[in-house]
């Protein structure tokens, strides 16, 4: 899922396939506006337009970037069985066993270059999850998006073989 500027003073949210390496898009909402955040209601709007053609069973991961980390499209894809990765601002809180925490502070006390996840994560004060939390750890002040969440059934593309992956149980 994407949203992107198109034409003059629009913008359009697009939501893709990826078949043999290309982004073919399914459904689009086109509005007028600058570069920007659509609200939250369309993209579950998109997600439950094509929800309908999706065989059951199938394996859907949703990818996107910050702007769809939201607790009601996350809980939307839950519910359709869908798998998501996502980005998601530093400043974010979470919670891990019970303990908050703002993501930003994490990389502190990790060396940079690190990979590191965290499941059974619950996100935002809401404490809406579990969630997994993966991330590399960089200096926050040079990325305003750094850390990727995700649904726990999301099938783990092998980050566990990255020499610098480290993951924290929960």
């Amino acid at each position: 899922m994407d949203g992107s500027v198109v034409g003059r003073g629009c913008v359009a949210l697009m939501l893709h396939v990826v078949y043999k390496g290309r982004a073919l898009p399914l459904v689009w909402q086109v509005r007028q506006g600058t570069k920007g955040h659509f609200p939250e209601a369309l993209h579950i709007a998109l997600i439950e337009q094509v929800q309908k053609w999706i065989p059951v069973g199938a394996l859907v991961v949703l990818l996107g970037d910050g702007e769809f980390d939201g607790l009601r499209l996350q809980q939307t894809l839950a519910e359709a069985g869908w798998c998501y990765v996502c980005r998601t601002g530093c400043h974010m809180t979470a919670s891990w066993q019970g303990e908050p925490f703002r993501l930003d502070t994490l990389g502190t006390c990790i060396k940079p270059g690190t990979l590191v996840a965290f499941s059974e994560v619950r996100f935002t004060e809401a404490a809406y999850g579990p969630i997994m939390l993966i991330w590399p750890v960089k200096d926050c002040g040079h990325d305003e998006y750094i850390d990727d969440i995700s649904h726990p059934r999301h099938p783990q593309a092998k980050i566990e073989d990255s020499p610098n992956y480290t993951r924290l149980l929960g």
